[in-house]
Order: structure tokens, then C-alpha cells, then sequence
């Protein structure tokens, strides 16, 4: 898939045009319930952890190989909301002790900023079976859950049309 920047010269890009959706429906049946992760959090990057070896060969050219790229990112500080569906699946898994269910769900990063060169299609991928590590619950006023999502290598690249109510639709899986 070809990709443009959907910017202007000099214009910066939005942070919220960075989105990452969880599918709160949990089901394998393709019917996907998206809900966009980060209401009240002020920042989140993705971050991507490269694993790679470089040697020097016999005329002095230095060759870097990349064996790995690991995907994570992480939402601290996300005050506790009625009406969440995430939030309810990680205090079932918390209540329940259930922890192998935090590497079963699948997760969609819509990149809004870019155009797949047809201006009513934002590229996405979706990454199946990516772990979401409950990491820390507290705070001092308000209850705060940290998460933290490990994508998979497990990826199908498509476009949505619509960010803010997603409906995916694939063109290549990697």
C-alpha cells in the first residue's frame, strides 16, 4: 500500500491523529466492537524497540542487520470510567486471577496523519493476539489503571474511513 502524508507544507501533525483501538468484543467471528484507548490521558507514544547486530566486514563497511522490531506502548495515569468495556475486561482478569487472557486481544492503530492517496482512507493495521499488561492501580485522589500494549508480529495492513467509528477493511497481511 502506497502511503502519503495528509499534511500541508509546515503543518504539524495532531497527536490525536494517532489512534489506538482495542477490540472489546474478544471474539475470533470478524466482528470487531472498537474502542479508542486514551480518554483523559495527556500522553502515550509508540515505541518500537529495534534488536539488530552490526559487523565490520574485511573492507572496513560496517553492515547492520535487524533481526527484531518489538511494538509497545503505554497509557499511564487512565482514570477508572463507567461505561469502559476495557475496564471491565481487566478487572474480570485481575478479579479472576485470569492472566493468560491479557495476550488475547486484538488492537488497531489508525494513522489519521497519513492517506493510503485516496483522501477517504486512513491506513491501519490491526494486530492480533497483543498482550495488554495491567501494570499499576492507585492514585491519590481518583483510581488509576496503567496499562501496557505489546503489539504482535501477527499484523494485517487495510484503511478505515472513518476514524472516529472505525469499520476496517484489509489489503495485505504481513
Amino acid at each position: 500500500m502506497a502511503i502519503e502524508v495528509r499534511l500541508a507544507d509546515n503543518e504539524k501533525a495532531e497527536r490525536c491523529q494517532l489512534v489506538t483501538l482495542v477490540d472489546v468484543n474478544q471474539s475470533d467471528d470478524g466482528n470487531y466492537e472498537w474502542e479508542a484507548i486514551g480518554h483523559g490521558i495527556e500522553d502515550s507514544d509508540l515505541d518500537m524497540s529495534v534488536t539488530s547486530s552490526t559487523t565490520t566486514d574485511i573492507l572496513g563497511r560496517k553492515e547492520t542487520d535487524i533481526s527484531s522490531v518489538d511494538k509497545t506502548q503505554t497509557f499511564d495515569d487512565m482514570k477508572v470510567r463507567g461505561g469502559l468495556k476495557l475496564f471491565k475486561i481487566l478487572a474480570d482478569i485481575d478479579f479472576n486471577d485470569d492472566y493468560q487472557r491479557y495476550s488475547q486481544f486484538t488492537i488497531m492503530i489508525v494513522f489519521a496523519h497519513l492517506s493510503t492517496g485516496n483522501d477517504e482512507q486512513y491506513p491501519a493495521k490491526v494486530y492480533k493476539n497483543c498482550t495488554i499488561a495491567h501494570t499499576r492501580q492507585g492514585g491519590s485522589t481518583q483510581l488509576e489503571y496503567d496499562i501496557e500494549i505489546s503489539l504482535s508480529n501477527e499484523v494485517t495492513i487495510g484503511y478505515v474511513t472513518n476514524p472516529s467509528s472505525p469499520i476496517f477493511v484489509a489489503t495485505t497481511e504481513v
